[in-house]
């Protein structure tokens, strides 16, 4: 990275202008990652000495929000042609996060062919295939000759995203696709329907994009055709799939802890954050009040506080892993029949009660030993009390955890949000109704 910056840097401080075939070798990824360390000045030194296509090969590797502040540098004018190289899919991104005003002054410079192309594209919501998938593809009828086809494919190679496969259509319809080895080496005279594979894996446009980047990983594809009422519109392919799985962990690891992980203002941040910080004080006020419901049997065996931590903190570790896994198999789609889905929480219950039983023992050992270098009476029924707990607040929170974000996902509700600060304090709650009510109950405490 240092040596790429150095790189780039020294060729700007000499204004050599030569600096588009001096940085040919380097890969637009390591360009990108340059960028945002560059001042103003030095960009633009870029912008008017690198190549259209070679802009947006290299703003295509920026975050959206990085890249509309270059092209705000750039200006509208200087824009166009350096978003015409670019993926349709990508310029997509770029128009849903820019301000009306731009994206019609934008729009209204591309070819009418782009701009319906774009608009199209666009009415899709940004977790649906139609606002991933690219319309940058190959396709040929079925009833052409392979010498036919291939001229196609010359032709159109340049502005497609990938050429292998080439897809087959019947009227616009997705019939099947060709292996690009295979048009190669055919001879005419052959039509392409004779060539063509009809065992065909594909998205609908209206599809969630993480289920097709779920599709493409179960069936081991590097591009995924999407189509609409059986017509082909568009592809999806491996770094699209990529970006997805990337955007969908972050949003799913920043509801675990009950915000955003992406940029966002101040106000923003705060707003989102109070409501979820409010809650939770309201469930915090609770569990203390059920705390001081057992004030009695703590002010006659104060050791039972010294182990409640321990018994919190345990039930919130099982609760978290099982909720991990959980929500790991919804995003993977494993947990779509109801046999899956018991076969599952089947498992977790199993678990649970072992790892619930090896605590238990430990968890007695321990505590009796603590116990024993003090002067606190029945030892080993306090023992018992903390062994009981931990056995019955791990299993409880280990299916708790596992069943929440499936019962949450049949309401349609994100399953991450089930976890986080929330399911933690309620375990929280359980766990201490269970602790103090078995105090209770085996130290006849009032």
């Amino acid at each position: 990275m240092k040596k790429t910056t150095d790189l780039i840097k020294s060729l700007i401080k000499r204004r050599d202008k030569a600096i588009a075939g001096k940085t040919g070798n380097l890969h637009p990824y390591d360009f990108a990652r340059v960028f945002p360390a560059l001042k103003e000045a030095e960009r633009r030194f870029l912008y008017d000495n690198l190549p259209a296509e070679r802009l947006a090969d290299i703003l295509s590797y920026l975050d959206t929000g990085k890249t509309i502040a270059c092209l705000k540098e750039i200006g509208i004018d200087k824009s166009i042609p350096i978003l015409e190289k670019m993926a349709s899919d990508d310029i997509t991104d770029i128009l849903n996060e820019i301000e009306d005003e731009d994206f019609r002054a934008i729009l209204g410079r591309f070819s009418r062919e782009s701009q319906a192309e774009l608009a199209y594209l666009r009415k899709y919501k940004e977790d649906q295939v139609g606002a991933v998938m690219t319309t940058n593809y190959i396709a040929v009828e079925s009833d052409l000759d392979v010498k036919d086809a291939m001229k196609i494919l010359i032709r159109e190679s340049e502005d497609s995203e990938t050429i292998d496969p080439v897809y087959v259509t019947e009227n616009g319809k997705l019939i099947g696709f060709i292996k690009l080895v295979d048009l190669i080496i055919a001879r005419s005279p052959i039509k392409i329907a004779e060539l063509a594979d009809g065992m065909i894996v594909s998205a609908e446009v209206e599809d969630k994009a993480a289920d097709a980047a779920a599709k493409m990983n179960n069936y081991g594809l590097s591009v995924l055709p999407v189509v609409e009422d059986g017509k082909l519109v568009g592809i999806v392919t491996i770094d699209d799939a990529l970006d997805v799985v990337e955007k969908e962990e972050t949003e799913t690891y920043g509801q675990l802890a009950a915000v955003a992980i992406e940029e966002e203002s101040l106000f923003k941040g705060t707003l989102r954050r109070v409501p979820w910080l409010s809650s939770l004080l309201a469930l915090g006020f609770l569990l203390s009040g059920l705390i001081s419901s057992f004030e009695g049997a703590i002010r006659q065996v104060t050791a039972l506080v010294f182990f409640q931590t321990m018994i919190l903190d345990m039930v919130g570790n099982i609760s978290t892993q099982s909720l991990s896994v959980s929500i790991r198999h919804l995003v993977r789609g494993d947990l779509n029949t109801p046999r899956k889905t018991a076969k599952h929480l089947f498992k977790e219950l199993r678990v649970a009660v072992i790892n619930a039983a090896v605590c238990a023992v430990l968890a007695f050992a321990v505590s009796y030993a603590v116990l024993s270098v003090t002067k606190t009476e029945a030892k080993a029924t306090i023992a018992l009390i903390v062994s009981l707990s931990i056995m019955a607040s791990l299993v409880f929170g280990g299916m708790f955890g596992a069943a929440v974000p499936i019962v949450f996902s049949r309401l349609k509700i994100d399953p991450a949000l089930a976890s986080g600060p929330l399911i933690i304090t309620l375990n929280d709650l359980f766990a201490t109704v269970i602790y103090f009510g078995l105090a209770t109950a085996l130290l006849n405490l009032v």
